[in-house]
């Protein structure tokens, strides 16, 4: 019986380490807080903590389309001032290529990614147009993770992290074959880490995950964090660093709630908030 005993004990303590790794790792349905789904939109209103400005900004999604050989949802960026998030020192819109965890042609099934970024120079008499085009710039990495990741399948409490080499051009192209290797334009190391919270905004309350953003160029880089909720996707913007040296304890620069969204979940409910 002893002997028994000491054998179901054995079997049961080779099963402690399993459970202590899947403690380290959560698993979470990015979906549920990020629905890229053509038409659903994020207003946020922003204000530059620094000059006092106010500003507003349109996230959109777009029509899915090819680009580099793969599948992209874009997001694009709309803001109403030049000082405006996105790019606030340049007067440029955004179109985010980002590539979803089932998107035709991933080479990284296990994150949601972005291809690379097409740059506009915006209208200032047109806030929903993205305007002139100006550069695309792609983001390549020699590693198993992508460049540029934003989401994991799984999240770990040690964050992901990889390496980005930029390559730009200033033709509106969908294919990469214009990249060569060693004409990358910045190379820069990229972190990002995750945590689950409870929001109380004005517009919204509940479930959310923080990413902190951290692109590091070693004498410049960029910090931000941003606030997904279950079911409505992005909710606050926070910019810490926008080309300083990154340092701990950065004050906040830009600070961006959202004020109005519509979205379409994965379960095909409208929510919507005007």
């Amino acid at each position: 019986m002893r002997l028994v005993s000491l054998t179901i004990l054995a079997i049961f303590l080779s099963f402690l380490p399993v459970l202590t790794a899947q403690t380290i790792e959560e698993i979470v349905d990015v979906a549920d807080y990020f629905p890229l789904i053509t038409g659903n939109w994020w207003e946020f209103e922003g204000v530059d903590l620094k000059s006092g400005g106010t500003f507003k900004t349109l996230l959109a999604v777009g029509q899915n389309k090819g680009v580099c050989g793969v599948t992209v949802t874009p997001l694009l960026f709309f803001k109403d001032k030049k000082y405006g998030y996105w790019g606030p020192d340049d007067d440029l819109n955004l179109e985010w290529l980002l590539v979803d965890f089932d998107a035709k042609g991933s080479k990284y099934p296990d994150f949601l990614w972005a291809v690379g970024d097409k740059r506009y120079r915006r209208d200032p008499a047109n806030f929903e147009e993205l305007g002139v085009f100006k550069t695309f710039v792609a983001y390549v990495s020699d590693s198993e993770y992508p460049a540029y990741s934003i989401f994991p399948k799984q999240f770990s409490k040690k964050g992901t992290a990889s390496q980005q080499k930029y390559h730009q051009t200033k033709e509106d192209r969908s294919d990469c074959d214009w990249i060569i290797d060693g004409s990358e334009t910045g190379i820069a190391k990229w972190n990002l880490s995750y945590k689950r919270e409870e929001i109380c905004e004005p517009i919204i309350a509940g479930d959310a995950i923080r990413i902190r953003f951290a692109e590091d160029f070693g004498d410049k880089g960029w910090l931000e964090d941003w606030y997904f909720a279950r079911d409505a996707g992005p909710i606050k913007i926070e910019t810490f660093s926008r080309g300083q040296k990154l340092t701990e304890n950065m004050p906040v620069m830009q600070r961006l709630e959202l004020k109005a969204y519509y979205v379409k979940t994965r379960n095909g409910q409208i929510k919507s908030v005007r």
